[in-house]
C-alpha cells in the first residue's frame, strides 16, 4: 500500500508540539509495519534542518525549508489579515 502524507510540521523525534508527537510516534509506527510506500510532504523552519530523521526510518521526504526571519513572517501573514 502507498500513503501519501501532507503535513504544515515535518514529524522528527524531538518536535514540541503535542500534535508533532502524535504524527512523529504514528507515522514511526507505519512505516516500521508496512515499510515501502511511505511518503511525506511537509514544511519545516530552516533552523530545524538538522532536526529531520524520517530518512532513518525508510520514509521518503520532500520537506519544504521556510524561512525565519521576520519579513518572511509578515508576509505569510498578509493573506491571514486580508
Amino acid at each position: 500500500m502507498n500513503i501519501l502524507f501532507i503535513s504544515r510540521f515535518t514529524p522528527y523525534d524531538d518536535i514540541g508540539h503535542a500534535g508533532g508527537k502524535t504524527f512523529n510516534y504514528y507515522l514511526k509506527k507505519l512505516a516500521d509495519a508496512d515499510g515501502d510506500g511511505i511518503r511525506v510532504v511537509s514544511f519545516c523552519s530552516e533552523n530545524n534542518r538538522k532536526k529531520i530523521d524520517l530518512e532513518n526510518y525508510g520514509i521518503d521526504d520532500s520537506v519544504l525549508y521556510i524561512s525565519d526571519n521576520k519579513i518572511d513572517k509578515i508576509k505569510r501573514r498578509i493573506p491571514d489579515l486580508i
